[in-house]
């Protein structure tokens, strides 16, 4: 039992990372076009596929032998193909290595953006002259990122950025109610639809899956 609820965590947290796009919002041409279809359409890609593959690993193999934190990885084993485990295991690699890059680049332009409005020092709204990039809050994150790794299981770094990344999500809702009461006609380039259904729903959900995550880290 305690092995599938590790695994609905692990699948959870796979879940996080399309809000990185909105980060980089200063650097798209048409961020109020582009950003919330971007958003919208990458979150049903990635629902379709993470389907398709669970429906195709279920035909390749029964689901008991995919009890696994890898199943993927023990559909092939079952099948012999050691050669097919090695290029996903290699690609496995490079997506998990592709996805801490989005989230430095979405914390670092995240820092530049509450030093410019004086949430932390100047010093972090600096620019690289030659890259046009926050290449400070980069260097300090990523150096960060390193020793935390090291000092930490995956499990739980893993644990701690879904509770923290949880947390940010009920800021997230409960500010952007506030904002719409008590600035109503601030000029508005994009419009959450149905906000007093979406935002307390995000909120109760974020909370049921942040008291989860906090007791069972205990």
């Amino acid at each position: 039992m305690s092995g599938g609820i590790d695994r609905i965590k692990h699948r959870f947290f796979v879940c996080f990372g399309y809000d990185a796009l909105t980060t980089a919002a200063e650097e798209s041409k048409y961020p109020q076009w582009d950003l919330p279809r971007a958003v919208l359409l990458l979150l049903v890609i990635s629902i379709v596929l993470y389907l398709v593959v669970s429906l195709i690993l279920t035909g390749i193999v029964p689901y008991l032998q995919l009890e696994s934190d890898a199943p993927v990885d023990a559909a092939f084993k079952a099948l012999d193909l050691d050669w097919v485990r090695s290029v996903i295991n290699i690609t496995a690699i490079a997506g998990i290595t592709s996805v801490l890059y989005a989230f430095l680049l979405g914390a670092a332009r995240i820092w530049l953006a509450l030093s410019r409005d004086g949430l932390l020092p100047k010093w972090f709204s600096y620019v690289h002259p030659r890259y046009n990039t926050p290449y400070r809050p980069t260097l300090m994150l990523g150096g960060f990122i390193a020793i935390i790794t090291g000092l930490l299981s995956l499990e739980e770094i893993a644990e701690l950025v879904n509770i923290g990344t949880l947390s940010a999500f009920i800021i997230i809702c409960i500010a952007v109610m506030f904002l719409r009461l008590r600035q109503p006609n601030l000029s508005r380039s994009f419009r959450l639809p149905l906000l007093w259904f979406v935002a307390p729903t995000g909120v109760l959900f974020s909370l049921f899956f942040n008291h989860w995550l906090a007791m069972d880290c205990r």
